[in-house]
């Protein structure tokens, strides 16, 4: 974990020389970029709750923004980290509210469905519709 803290100090200098170049669009994208990553590592290190929170804070912001982010939407992110916490009605919910948003994310396709194999049950992913 020793290589991930080094990787996010990283990420705060880049934001900061961003910062210090008056790039704010630029800035605010690496700052969400060390958020996501910061939220992994709370995750990997048994700080689900903290991770959990962050990864929300980021999707509602994507939301409410109204525009497809260019990256990993953080609301998949939210519900990939569910299914790696063995949360899978958690995941699949967050996988339906991220295609709401996110209709080209193929993982909010492909992820329930995958999940929902593993454990033997009903493929509810063909279900989702779109709003």
């Amino acid at each position: 974990m020793a290589d991930a803290r080094k990787e996010l100090a990283e990420i705060e200098s880049i934001h900061a020389t961003l910062l210090k170049q008056k790039k704010k669009y630029f800035a605010e994208a690496v700052d969400q970029y060390h958020q996501e990553a910061a939220a992994w590592l709370a995750h990997a290190e048994g700080n689900n709750d903290e991770a959990i929170k962050t990864l929300h804070t980021i999707a509602e912001k994507e939301e409410a923004e109204g525009d497809e982010p260019l990256a990993i939407p953080a609301r998949e992110m939210l519900a990939d980290l569910m299914l790696d916490m063995n949360r899978p009605e958690q995941a699949l919910a967050e996988y339906e509210a991220d295609l709401k948003f996110n209709p080209i994310a193929s993982m909010a396709f492909t992820a329930p469905r995958w999940q929902r194999r593993r454990q033997g049950k009903a493929d509810k992913s063909n279900t989702i519709t779109l709003s």
